[in-house]
């Protein structure tokens, strides 16, 4: 086991604002190895996140921040359980941060679960048809391939022949030459008609099974619809992490429950 000493402590806590129990705790845990401690706190501080999220919230700031073109910015009502903390250097930083995240992004909502069942069903119901439109035009695309397939075959046939009629040996040199390129063609041919065929497959299997479609869609909604989630957007600054990651790991370094109450975004003529 590493000797962790207070300066790897120290450096520690100043990376990550964490306690001094917890960061020397993470660097036992890690055999004093610096990034893997981070990481550490990290997802610890998210298990902490994880149990305090039941706690009441009465205290907290409003935040806001505008574009310096003056014309656009947002507000953000953050909250916590203590005015100690709503007064700390990180919790205001975590506020700034969510002021330009709204301000960037514009989010609709702050969690998934505040989408109303009406616009998950408008949504559901649009990605239905744009499915099964594409997949009509992935069928009729097929379709043509097949037709090009049966043509580049009876391409191919009539060059086989020609070579077999040829008179001469010029003649032959020719009617050689324009196998050549019908065989090139039929082969394209071939591999383009059996690409499109198992994308038909698969497209006429969605229009078949109605189950199957809704639960296709069902992801792309999903997906799109979390993307208009405060929470679930990632932090547009960078730092490849969600919002709601971003909010549980200062949670897990402040000790306390923090959550966004609300939030507006302005801007000018709209």
């Amino acid at each position: 086991m590493a000797n962790i000493t207070a300066a790897q402590v120290k450096e520690l806590r100043d990376l990550t604002s964490a306690g001094m129990m917890d960061c020397k705790k993470a660097l036992t845990e890690c055999d004093g190895d610096l990034q893997k401690a981070v990481e550490w706190l990290r997802k610890n501080g998210m298990s902490k996140a994880d149990k305090k999220a039941s706690r009441s919230t009465s205290e907290g700031r409003i935040g806001f921040y505008m574009h310096h073109d003056g014309k656009q910015g947002a507000m953000v009502e953050l909250l916590c359980e203590t005015d100690f903390v709503a007064r700390n250097e990180k919790f205001g930083e975590l506020l700034d941060k969510l002021c330009k995240q709204v301000l960037a992004m514009d989010p609709k909502y702050i969690t998934k679960d505040q989408i109303p069942e009406e616009v998950f069903a408008k949504e559901m119901a649009i990605a239905r048809e744009a499915t099964l439109n594409e997949a009509k035009e992935i069928i009729e695309e097929a379709e043509r391939w097949q037709s090009t397939l049966q043509d580049a075959e009876a391409a191919y046939a009539k060059a086989e022949a020609a070579v077999a009629a040829a008179a001469d040996e010029e003649a032959q040199k020719a009617a050689k030459k324009s196998l050549q390129n019908a065989l090139e063609n039929k082969d394209s041919a071939v591999k383009s008609a059996g690409r499109a065929s198992g994308k038909a497959k698969n497209s006429q299997s969605l229009i078949d099974n109605p189950e199957k479609l809704d639960m296709v869609i069902k992801g792309k909604v999903e997906k799109l619809l979390a993307d208009q989630c405060l929470m679930s957007q990632e932090y547009v600054l960078g730092d490849k992490i969600s919002i709601e990651q971003m909010i549980k790991e200062v949670i897990g370094t402040l000790g306390e429950n923090i959550k966004v109450n609300r939030f507006c975004r302005f801007k000018i003529g709209e």
